[in-house]
């Protein structure tokens, strides 16, 4: 008897590339290519030599997450203070969706600033963008060559925790950079997008006991050998009593 089978059509397979695009924004931490600078208000590249180039940026949170951190590194080392025309300008903008967005100057869907500016006092700025207030931070500012890494309490962008502390889920953050009129973007627009990266707790939560006795499952090896010893007691006890009746026996 002929068999016969059935032609299969080879199936495709998805390009990996479309999963990278679409969650490109998404990033915990992205590179940014360098020589990317372009004109602040028209967008347009520009050939200025300003020393803003990123090439690499993240977020996320420090001091048991209660506080926000960003370390941004450039191609250059970052001249601080700047003394030439206007200081250099490292604007985080942050999105928390518990707080109606506004639109800023050429700034868009957000709702708070943390600014940098190398002055001669280095420090942070603050804005809270609805409420139309400021505040300074002067002791969350570092630079090390061509790596700054600015450090800020989060209750100054978020409403103050409950007993489960902030919620940074739905917190969103990109950088712009700037020097004169040219600016240097993280990605293609000023619009913050990116998550923040938060640490992987499942690790350092200890195992609940099963039988609500923590000495019990605290250290199970110290129970198993005392169940050992009194099992080897019992069993050479039985045996020295078995001896001495039978030699009594026998004795007689």
């Amino acid at each position: 008897m002929g068999s016969s089978s059935e032609a299969v059509a080879p199936r495709r397979r998805r390009s990996p590339w479309l999963a990278v695009l679409l969650l490109a924004p998404l990033l915990l931490g992205a590179a940014d290519p360098s020589g990317d600078l372009v004109s602040c208000r028209r967008g347009s590249p520009t050939v200025s030599a300003a020393p803003i180039d990123m090439v690499r940026v993240s977020g996320g949170t420090a001091e048991s997450g209660l506080a926000l951190q960003f370390r941004i590194t450039f191609a250059a080392p970052l001249p601080v203070p700047d003394d030439e025309g206007r200081p250099l300008r490292v604007d985080v903008l942050l999105r928390d969706t518990a707080v109606p967005d506004v639109k800023v100057d050429y700034y868009r869907g957000l709702n708070r600033i943390v600014r940098f500016d190398a002055v001669t006092e280095t420090g942070l700025t603050v804005l809270l963008l609805p409420e139309t207030s400021s505040s300074p931070f002067t002791s969350g500012v570092a630079v090390d060559g061509e790596t700054l890494t600015l450090t800020l309490p989060a209750r100054m962008v978020m409403l103050d925790p409950d007993l489960g502390g902030f919620d940074f889920s739905t917190l969103r953050w990109t950088v712009v950079a700037r020097d004169e009129d040219t600016c240097d973007l993280l990605g293609e627009e000023s619009r913050p997008t990116r998550r923040l990266q938060l640490p992987d707790r499942s690790s350092t939560v200890p195992a609940a006991p099963s039988d609500g006795s923590p000495a019990a499952d605290a250290d199970p090896l110290v129970s198993v050998g005392f169940l050992i010893a009194c099992m080897a007691a019992i069993a050479v006890g039985g045996a020295v009593g078995f001896a001495a009746a039978w030699w009594r026996r026998h004795a007689e």
